[in-house]
């Protein structure tokens, strides 16, 4: 498998240019970070990497199965736990039983295997989100893509989901591409962060994390120095 890689890649709006030949890599099997300033056009990479907007340039090896998780979880309301995370399961594993185990076993490591039967109403919101990161991850994908999974959660929950998130990514450590505003999201989960600004858009700053995911921690001297560095280049 190789990077994703953007090339001369454009995209405007309305007239106005948002991205002008910009040039930027993500590594494969890695999980990138990318913030930046609200209508800087972070999503707008989210979308063109998944297809789901035109755009000029090029954007190699990204046309591959994707699995996207967005803010607000997309479950859908008539099914249940189980069979939401199912569903994305049935178009490539044919057999009940093993679709069976696969998705059992993935609400088991997001501790949702005792919930498995109730619907999308009556889950909290961190319930919600790890039924939504159990489902990105049972479908086949090659990379996931996730656009404000944390957002507007408080400080307790948003921690549990990282390392949800991160207790299934380290089994076969999916190219994942997090765009976020919260640098404390960035900074314990991705191994690199993308920091873009202006317009059209550049790379303001490019860091990468070296040490082990479940041993981080935003009070670590390493770990609060790429936290100024990142807060210093959005502002």
């Amino acid at each position: 498998m190789a990077d994703i890689i953007f090339k001369n890649f454009n995209k405007s709006y309305n007239g106005n240019e948002l991205f002008k030949d910009f040039n930027l890599s993500f590594a494969h099997g890695k999980i990138t970070a990318v913030l930046g300033n609200s209508g800087v056009g972070k999503t707008t990479l989210l979308n063109a990497m998944a297809g789901l907007i035109p755009y000029g340039g090029s954007i190699e090896n990204a046309q591959k199965r994707i699995s996207y998780i967005f803010q607000n979880q997309a479950l859908l309301p008539n099914l249940t736990v189980f069979k939401n995370v199912e569903l994305v399961l049935k178009s490539t594993v044919k057999d009940r039983q093993e679709r069976e185990i696969i998705v059992n076993g993935l609400l088991g490591a997001v501790e949702l295997f005792n919930d498995r039967n109730k619907y999308p109403s009556q889950l909290s919101i961190g319930m919600a989100q790890r039924v939504a990161m159990a489902r990105a991850f049972a479908y086949p994908c090659d990379i996931i893509l996730l656009d404000e999974p944390f957002r507007g959660l408080d400080i307790s929950l948003k921690s549990k989901l990282i390392n949800y998130f991160i207790k299934l990514w380290d089994k076969d450590k999916k190219t994942a591409i997090l765009v976020t505003h919260g640098i404390d999201d960035a900074v314990l989960l991705a191994d690199n962060i993308i920091v873009i600004g202006k317009k059209p858009v550049e790379v303001i700053l490019s860091e990468s994390i070296n040490s082990h995911k479940s041993q981080r921690s935003l009070l670590s001297e390493s770990e609060a120095e790429i936290y100024k560095k990142v807060h210093s280049a959005l502002s």
